[in-house]
């Protein structure tokens, strides 16, 4: 196993050394297109060209592929393969490395190339998103912001997320709501990951002045594929929490149980909806539990612009800092931008 990685690593960096764009990819219309081959996620392959700059390809449009980079290919099962990509049209499969090192994996099985970038910013991915409101009758003004990031590896993927909602009221205390939050992750065989998060959260609405957490589990990818991933995961989470009319912070120990589902349609105009909820019950705490539920839903105007509609609801039943609320929730609808 180690010669084998050690051998397509090789391959790996012998391509650097050529830069010019020969990827190349022809359709099952027979039309042929030579560039570079970026990415393929949710079905569509991203293609890099002189003439025509940056396409999308629908997967199931392509006949044939190939490239001299080396790639991270995972299919519907979970398991992945690592090397330069071929095709075998007669068969129908995707060819992963060079003899005797190869695997051969049907073409409607894979959900996910992602290559072994030679720059930090080819492997990263961003998107932000902001908005604003006022209502005149009640003199409301609400500003929301966020966004995220993420830097993928073979086996390791690094993510930053963010959310700030503002909302200001004439005669009454601003509410304010930020979470902020870094994951690693990585990658094992047969769709399990390792997970690792620290983060920071402010909400007045349930009197929390400042939470500072670190957290780490492991979960399953249960659904992959090109339209629909869902996942799961369990840990553990150590908080400091600052409450509102409270001099002294408090530590707790708290249970992680988290679910998240995505769906994706790639006709035009492209939807995205994304939903969380992430369970927090207490070690510490008797009968203290926290919810966190998050929908998303991103549709796009033109290429890497979208609106986003959201919805959230954060609960602690035993919230502190003068505040008679359990629940704090609303909804947002802001313009994005995106880039990967």
């Amino acid at each position: 196993m180690k010669l084998r990685y050690l051998f397509i690593l090789l391959l790996y960096f012998s391509s650097i050394a050529l830069s010019d764009k020969t990827d190349i990819v022809i359709l099952k219309n027979g039309d042929k297109i030579t560039g570079e081959v970026k990415l393929m996620q949710y079905a569509l392959l991203t293609f890099k060209t002189d003439a025509m700059s940056t396409i999308e390809i629908k997967w199931e449009d392509i006949r044939f592929v190939r490239s001299k980079y080396s790639f991270r290919v995972e299919r519907e099962n979970g398991v992945y393969s690592f090397g330069i990509i071929n095709t075998d049209t007669l068969n129908d499969e995707l060819i992963v490395g060079l003899d005797p090192f190869i695997d051969k994996i049907r073409m409607d099985k894979v959900v996910l190339l992602i290559p072994v970038k030679k720059s930090f910013y080819d492997a990263l991915t961003i998107s932000t998103d902001a908005g604003f409101s006022y209502t005149r009758a009640s003199n409301i003004i609400q500003f929301n912001f966020s966004g995220n990031g993420a830097y993928t590896t073979r086996l390791y993927q690094r993510k930053f997320n963010f959310t700030s909602i503002i909302t200001t009221q004439r005669d009454t205390t601003n509410s304010q709501n930020h979470d902020y939050k870094f994951n690693f992750i990585q990658f094992l065989p047969k769709k399990w990951f390792l997970v690792s998060s620290v983060g920071a959260q402010k909400n007045t609405e349930l009197g929390l002045d400042l939470r500072l957490y670190f957290a780490a589990g492991s979960g399953r990818d249960f659904i992959r594929t090109n339209s629909k991933v869902l996942n799961s995961a369990l840990g553990l989470q150590v908080t400091r929490e600052w409450s509102y009319g409270i001099a002294e912070p408090k530590n707790s120990l708290e249970g992680i149980f988290s679910v998240q589902y995505s769906r994706f349609r790639l006709t035009s105009p492209k939807l995205n909806w994304g939903t969380t909820f992430n369970a927090y019950p207490s070690l510490t705490t008797k009968d203290r539990i926290r919810f966190e539920f998050r929908t998303d839903l991103k549709w796009e105007i033109i290429k890497h612009l979208f609106w986003k509609l959201t919805f959230y609801d954060n609960y602690d039943n035993k919230s502190e800092g003068g505040t008679s609320s359990n629940n704090d929730y609303g909804v947002t609808i802001s313009l994005g931008w995106s880039h990967n």
